[in-house]
């Protein structure tokens, strides 16, 4: 992050710090976080009896917001760690991370860009999230509507999807609900829903008294509740928690569009800003064949994650500017996946400006020679992963394989 005259006048000789969040999830409801600032180093245990990740998240969309001075407090089951921020000047915080009681209280004292702050805190959270390190199934609390959209590809929070629902009565309704909360379900497309529900019943009645007393009191009202109290029951239990587990975190919810804008919009807001690009990559299969799924992060925002990014085109990207098909259907084709217009690429000595105009309208600016590096890394990581002779047989998009990518590295 350069600064301007103003900025170092503003910061009177303190040093501007970099920051890096690196989390773990060490089961048992606990998630470890490491604060890394310079030389400094930070642990701060996260437990799901005392979930701090929503309070994390209404902080951090406060400091995106300009407030001046915000805190909040993460419970350690005993020890305290109070994160601490202050608008100091323009885009620049004050971050101090405190302990509550006891001697030596300040343990970490620094000076943040308000980007770097987002994308260390937000975007490492996330992407934590969505990584095979975090055992979602053990922290997760699954609501009635996780079970139906897991089970069926169907959204239960739609008001046909609960209409339906209401047209049980008493008893049915309630082995309907148990068969969603406890039972694995499949949806027939054969049959319409309420054949369907029906189905779901009746896998669920020889269990009925195990599964009812689990959730007697959810019943306790519900059979004898107007109409509407039952849709507004169902609804909530869709909703929110309907399952007595007990390492629950809220990262399902760690999401903010408020947050992705700002971090997206980086280069149109700081002419000084610089922003950047990273590559992550899952080996999946489907039907029989392997494919190869690259998810680009700009400003540690995953971009366009119902896109392929056109990794054959990266190389000619930041050699010659033009107009260059960067985001494409999973199939390989722009026009499959709605894009009409191709995103312009300046490049110039210095930068490569990525000028985009669908699905969503960003201007990005990045550095040439680190998005070059960038590039070749992502392909030294592949060929470490796989030789490319084993790559030739792994497809990118259909019909195009990944060791076409590769041969240039």
């Amino acid at each position: 992050m350069r600064l301007t005259k103003y900025d170092r006048d503003a910061l009177d000789g303190k040093p501007l710090s970099t920051l890096r969040l690196e989390l773990k999830d060490v089961g048992s409801g606990w998630i470890e976080l490491e604060l890394i600032s310079d030389e400094t180093r930070v642990p701060i245990a996260c437990s799901s009896v005392f979930d701090p990740f929503h309070d994390f998240l209404v902080w951090l969309e406060s400091i995106v917001l300009g407030v001046q001075r915000c805190s909040f407090l993460i419970e350690e089951e005993g020890p305290e760690k109070i994160f601490w921020a202050k608008r100091f000047y323009g885009d620049i915080y004050q971050l101090k991370i405190l302990k509550s009681w006891g001697p030596n209280k300040e343990i970490l004292n620094c000076y943040i860009h308000k980007a770097q702050l987002m994308e260390a805190f937000y975007g490492s959270t996330v992407k934590f999230y969505f990584s095979e390190h975090y055992n979602r199934d053990k922290h997760e609390i699954f609501t009635i509507e996780d079970k139906f959209v897991q089970n069926t590809g169907r959204k239960l929070l739609q008001d046909s999807h609960i209409q339906e629902l209401l047209k049980f009565k008493g008893k049915s309704l309630r082995h309907l609900f148990l068969a969603l909360k406890h039972e694995t379900i499949s949806w027939n497309s054969s049959l319409n829903s309420r054949q369907n529900c029906l189905q779901w019943i009746k896998m669920t009645l020889r269990k009925k008294e195990t599964y009812a007393f689990k959730s007697i009191r959810w019943f306790e009202t519900f059979d004898t509740d107007t109409l509407e109290d039952k849709y507004n029951a169902i609804f909530r239990s869709a909703k929110y928690e309907v399952s007595d587990y007990g390492y629950a975190f809220n990262l399902k919810r760690f999401h903010s569009v408020l947050i992705e804008h700002y971090l997206l919009n980086q280069s149109t807001k700081d002419f000084l800003h610089m922003d950047s690009l990273m590559f992550d990559y899952k080996i999946t299969c489907e039907e029989e064949e392997t494919y190869l799924k690259i998810i680009p992060y700009v400003n540690s925002i995953a971009l366009f994650l119902e896109y392929a990014i056109n990794i054959f085109c990266l190389n000619n990207a930041t050699k010659t500017s033009g107009e260059y098909a960067l985001f494409t259907c999973t199939c390989g084709d722009e026009g499959c996946g709605g894009i009409e217009r191709s995103p312009q690429v300046i490049v110039d000595e210095t930068t490569v400006t990525w000028t985009i105009y669908e699905p969503s309208s960003y201007t990005f600016q990045f550095d040439k020679e680190t998005l070059i590096k960038t590039i070749s890394h992502l392909k030294k990581m592949l060929l470490h992963e796989k030789s490319l002779q084993e790559w030739e047989t792994i497809e990118y998009t259909p019909c195009t394989c990944v060791a076409d990518f590769l041969k240039s590295a």
